[in-house]
């Protein structure tokens, strides 16, 4: 009796896993001029939660690199980029694969203020 919980238990897991590494979110992002990513829904909140923290790039910051805004990110876009396809940013933490391809995708876009 035990024997076939424990199998059906196990089976269970396995879907549990399986089923949060295949996350739709993850595969659902396209980059393609058909699929604009939205600043204002997409990269803002992203861009002031994960870079634009009080320890990072705030926008009164005295560094050279602020990104509080949508015209300091801008101005910084090659900075940006850069630093977000080579993983040095943001420092101590990581960006998903989601965040960077929105962010890169975004601004290979034109970088449109919607």
């Amino acid at each position: 009796m035990w024997k076939g919980r424990g199998l059906w238990l196990g089976l269970f897991i396995l879907a549990l896993l399986f089923g949060c590494a295949n996350d739709s979110t993850q595969a659902s992002l396209v980059c393609s001029p058909s699929s604009p990513i939205s600043w204002s829904k997409d990269v803002e909140p992203l861009m002031l939660s994960r870079c634009a923290t009080n320890d990072c790039h705030p926008a009164n910051s005295s560094s050279q690199l602020r990104l509080a805004t949508y015209e300091q990110i801008t101005a910084s876009s090659s900075d940006v980029n850069a630093q977000v396809t080579n993983k040095t940013m943001p420092r101590g933490s990581q960006l998903s694969a989601r965040e960077i391809l929105l962010i890169t995708c975004w601004i290979n876009q034109g970088m449109p203020k919607n």
